[in-house]
């Protein structure tokens, strides 16, 4: 929309989609994290008996944390670059798209590259496999 602005009603309306959209990014993220972080401090807490598996969650709840914080820096200097519009210096140069933008996207990718565990893989459901919940798990 922002590149094929005709008029500057044209490209002031494309730039306000593109804040909004990366405005409800950033805020779903920030959803993601704060689940993340409940499920995290819970299993400190008290891990269900019985839950020990070869796959590391703290590894991965981890993961999920470094990623997290990549994207984030990411889509903050999106919105920073759209807010100063096709104008501005952000715009007008390369390196900060490749130090703001690819750096953060290609080291997120590396990151799970790297430290992917390999036994993540679907399971037919059954119940030996599953974690029988209670009241008083519930409830803590």
């Amino acid at each position: 929309i922002i590149s094929r602005a005709d008029t500057k009603s044209e490209e002031s309306n494309g730039k306000v989609i593109v804040l909004i959209g990366l405005a409800v990014q950033l805020v779903f993220l920030g959803f993601f994290v704060i689940a993340a972080l409940i499920f995290h401090v819970r299993m400190l807490r008290n891990r269900p008996k019985g839950t020990e598996s070869a796959i590391s969650w703290r590894q991965i709840i981890w993961l999920c944390y470094l990623t997290s914080a990549l994207i984030t820096f990411r889509n903050i200097f999106r919105v920073v670059e759209f807010a100063m519009g096709t104008q501005g210096y952000l715009w007008q140069n390369e390196w900060p798209l490749y130090t703001f933008d690819a750096i953060p996207m290609a080291l997120t990718m590396l990151v799970c590259v790297k430290f992917y565990d390999r036994q993540i893989q679907p399971q037919k459901y059954t119940t030996a496999n599953s974690i029988h919940l209670t009241e008083q798990s519930l409830t803590s």
